[in-house]
């Protein structure tokens, strides 16, 4: 296994719209990732096939999309709140093998990418946190994907701050480093294309309702 230190987890939702291309995107980001040789998590929100899971070291499924939990954040608008969980549930479910560090990916990330090469510029940072700032938006952290030590991304955004997302939780990750000081912690690139050394990064938007055409297997 490629980086021992470090899980990669794909985090995932297939609903509709477009509920079959989005399963098609996560297979093949698993299946690359594993190719790679490394050691996958996929946490998601639906259920998905046998053929994805085998791409996978562990697969997490928890059936509860929602984007409130006990009331927070007072607005029920931020997926953000779902993507949170499900990477909690992945970091929780990985605990017993004792990685140091996680590169997180969303499923429709561009899967031609080179994730070992990727991994080794992150931790050529010497850094907590590695990622990129989203649209070029100035006080946000991207998440579609980042780089951290698991320690970190938790003593960042653990659940007890979910009232904060009434903001997308790119704006609440800066908002958060920010009080607590931590940027001398943070590698922030300007843009996710310099970050991923990619011009194409993702092929889902706003929520999964505008998908651009996928030409991968």
């Amino acid at each position: 296994m490629n980086h021992s230190d470090t899980v990669v987890i794909v985090t995932s939702y297939c609903g509709e719209p477009n509920s079959e291309r989005k399963k098609h995107m996560t297979k093949t980001l698993c299946k690359k990732l594993k190719e790679q040789g490394l050691f996958v998590c996929l946490a998601s929100h639906s259920k998905i096939d046998e053929e994805t899971q085998s791409y996978c070291d562990v697969f997490v499924y928890d059936a509860d999309n929602s984007f409130q939990i006990n009331g927070q954040p007072t607005i029920d608008f931020n997926h953000g709140v779902a993507e949170l969980t499900s990477i909690h549930n992945a970091i929780n479910s990985v605990h017993r093998f004792g990685f140091k560090n996680m590169l997180k990916l969303s499923y429709d990330v561009n899967p031609t990418i080179d994730f070992n090469s990727l991994i080794e510029r992150n931790k050529s940072h010497e850094k907590q946190m590695v990622s990129a700032r989203w649209h070029y938006s100035r006080e946000t952290i991207g998440t579609i994907s980042f780089f951290s030590t698991i320690e970190f991304y938790k003593e960042c955004l653990p659940l007890t701050e979910l009232h904060r997302f009434t903001m997308a939780v790119e704006d609440v990750l800066y908002h958060i480093i920010r009080e607590k000081g931590w940027f001398n912690y943070v590698e922030l690139f300007d843009n996710f294309e310099t970050y991923l050394q990619n011009d194409h990064i993702q092929f889902c938007h706003d929520g999964g309702k505008r998908m651009e055409e996928y030409p991968y297997e």
